[in-house]
């Protein structure tokens, strides 16, 4: 049985067996995510998505890229932790909710910062689609600062995905390897903000790989917290593999004074070092205009 169909103005997609078993959700807060709109025949789940918005042919995606980037100067996306509910918020020492605004304050605070330095720069957004952690983070901020957006995921995954016929347009990869491929090539920058394995791969295919900046920002440890970078042999925390390897020693560890703002700190220095790319990479006229005035 192929994994995907398409039946009129929908994409019929189905996953059973073990591979049922890797699509489920982290946590019980997110199960409904599964099951939402979904049909099961004995060990076979059936999720409709809408053609308007999933596109999962090569031909459909190259479209969705190639049409993106005429609508951006600069591309940014962000790896990070997609699912921290309420027991592993706890573990870490953070509040529920805490990882995720973060989140959103880093990345506006660096796409302010850009685009008041260079005005007529056109900002776009990748993200890894799902409805949860740092993906919806992702995409709040983009609805917010009214940002082009594009999102990729894999069959794996995309059950994590709102299917309704509002937001980005979604390109489904057919496996995990080459979603994150997929996903690194199409931005400029790579903000790496904790997350596990597929964190992990994805700023390593970044930086090894497709030479594309990798900034590492430890938001797990602004907020007071500190993780293990390996547990049970599997990679816990994505920038922490990061800053142990590569021995940082400005981002993350910033602030530590009692009366210095780590968090302002760091995301000064982070804006920072956003704007420098964006600068390597906007067209010449919009570079420099701020410097002009």
């Amino acid at each position: 049985m192929r994994p995907i169909k398409a039946d009129g103005n929908t994409l019929s997609v189905s996953v059973s067996g073990d591979f049922l078993i890797l699509s489920r959700p982290y946590d019980e807060e997110h199960e409904h995510l599964l099951t939402e709109g979904a049909s099961l025949d004995g060990d076979t789940l059936t999720k409709a998505f809408p053609r308007s918005r999933f596109f999962a042919t090569k031909a459909e995606i190259e479209a969705q890229e190639n049409l993106f980037h005429t609508r951006v100067d600069f591309v940014s996306g962000m790896s990070g932790y997609s699912s921290l509910d309420e027991k592993r918020c706890t573990e870490l020492g953070i509040r529920v909710g805490e990882y995720e605004s973060a989140v959103m304050g880093i990345m506006t605070s660096a796409i302010n910062r850009v685009r008041h330095l260079m005005p007529k720069i056109r900002y776009g957004l990748v993200f890894g689609s799902s409805s949860m952690g740092v993906d919806l983070a992702i995409e709040k901020v983009a609805r917010e600062q009214n940002l082009p957006l594009l999102g990729y995921i894999c069959l794996a995954y995309l059950w994590y995905v709102d299917n309704g016929t509002e937001g980005a347009p979604i390109c489904i990869m057919s496996t995990k390897e080459a979603y994150c491929e997929a996903f690194v090539a199409a931005a400029d920058l790579l903000m790496a903000c904790n997350g596990g394995e597929v964190s992990y791969q994805m700023d390593m295919i970044a930086a090894m790989k497709r030479f594309i900046p990798v900034m590492p920002i430890n938001i797990i440890g602004m907020l007071g917290a500190s993780i293990p970078a390996f547990k049970n042999g599997k990679v816990n925390d994505a920038v922490g593999v990061l800053l142990h390897g590569l021995r940082l020693i400005r981002i993350g560890n910033a602030g530590q004074g009692l009366a210095e703002d780590r968090f302002q700190t760091v995301a000064d220095d982070f804006a920072d070092a956003v704007t420098a790319r964006a600068r390597e990479v906007a067209p010449p006229q919009y570079a420099f205009e701020a410097l002009r005035k």
